[in-house]
């Protein structure tokens, strides 16, 4: 007799989930069964594929920080890369067949800055890797850091590495460049530029949804007892950029809103003059694209194009949900809405909280409790069977 068909298993299907590290370890919290689940111990970063099934982490086990995968589930962990090196940055191409990362001998900076910015970049390199091959083998597609793919895959946005050392300073953390190659590294071009005008350095590039434009952060350095840093928006074929918005310190990517009609940034004021430390140094604004502002600097008065929706002080990350009408920010833990937010009331990086905004009605609930300091957030969409 015949052997019975041998059934295949069934997707697992998964609500819609909030991503987050503690202890190192990383979690996933279902937003409508109000129920968590672990699924890595030692994560330093994570990404998940555009069908939502895989992730991707940098982990360190036994001393040695390497790419695995993993299934949303947590089972079938494999890891993918083994080398001398400390991965970061993960992003996976739009059709989940590779992972996109930077490699370096330095780890990147969990508390980014400029010094410890440059110093990774300027160590660093673009890889790209095939995450179906048996024996997958690393490609390098340029010097640099902070790399992403654009929307439909065919072009890589990337920071060159800082060339010059700043005056009286003792590391290499000023004039480069954001590149943009095809995914194989060829045909590059220069895309935005810094070291010339008074500026410093270009990072952060970060594509609208429709792959039209980047964003990506200018940083001018001291200016008025404050390093700041412009937030830039240019079309692929333009030549000139519009600022978008103003921030202290060092600001990390920007996170455009799935609609793409709001942009996420989130400042860590290292330099700031008043001494703070911990959450205080910290803020997340929300911009709207497209509503001009008039903004006063140092250098004169400057129209961004676009508008102030909301901004939350302590913050120190953030997450879209899939509709764009709700953020997901990492607070201190005890922090509530009524606070003073120019007071320095969080000095610490213990633990935090994930608190739920309204975009629209600028509203918020506590979600989640003992979630580590800047950990990353991800807000996943429900997946079908």
């Amino acid at each position: 007799t015949n052997a019975a068909p041998t059934a295949t298993p069934a997707a697992a299907v998964f609500g819609a989930e909030l991503l987050f590290l503690r202890a190192g370890d990383l979690y996933a919290f279902d937003l409508l069964a109000a129920a968590e689940r672990m699924i890595a111990t030692d994560v330093r970063d994570v990404a998940v594929s555009s069908d939502g099934a895989q992730l991707a982490l940098v982990r360190e086990v036994a001393g040695s920080v390497e790419i695995w995968l993993i299934g949303r589930d947590g089972a079938d962990p494999r890891q993918l890369t083994t080398n001398s090196l400390i991965e970061g940055g993960l992003q996976w191409s739009p059709v989940a067949e590779s992972l996109l990362y930077t490699a370096s001998t330095v780890a990147r900076p969990h508390k980014p800055d400029w010094e410890n910015w440059s110093r990774w970049c300027v160590e660093a390199e673009v890889r790209l890797i095939d995450t179906a091959a048996a024996t997958p083998a690393e490609q390098v597609i340029g010097s640099g850091c902070d790399a992403a793919f654009a929307p439909d895959g065919t072009q890589i946005a990337f920071s060159s590495p800082p060339q010059q050392t700043p005056l009286q300073l003792a590391f290499v953390g000023e004039t480069n460049s954001i590149q943009v190659v095809d995914r194989d590294g060829a045909n590059g071009q220069t895309f935005a530029q810094a070291g010339a005008n008074d500026d410093l350095l270009v990072y952060g590039a970060a594509w609208t949804p429709d792959g039209a434009q980047l964003a990506y952060q200018r940083f001018l350095g001291y200016r008025a007892l404050v390093d700041l840093n412009l937030t830039e928006l240019q079309a692929m074929e333009a030549s000139e950029s519009d600022p978008l918005g103003i921030g202290a310190g060092w600001m990390l990517k920007p996170q455009f809103s799935p609609d793409g009609r709001l942009l996420m940034v989130t400042e860590h004021d290292f330099s700031s003059a008043r001494g703070g430390s911990g959450y205080d140094l910290w803020a997340t604004t929300i911009l709207r694209l497209g509503e001009p502002r008039q903004v006063y600097l140092p250098s004169g008065e400057v129209e961004m194009q676009a508008s102030e929706q909301l901004q939350v002080r302590r913050a120190v990350a953030g997450a879209w949900s899939p509709d764009s009408a709700q953020a997901a920010l990492l607070l201190p833990s005890g922090w509530n809405p009524d606070l003073d937010p120019f007071a320095e009331l969080f000095p610490g990086e213990a633990a935090g909280e994930i608190w739920i905004w309204d975009v629209e009605r600028a509203d918020a609930e506590l979600l989640l409790r003992d979630v580590d300091f800047a950990s990353s957030i991800l807000w996943l969409a429900p997946t079908g069977g």
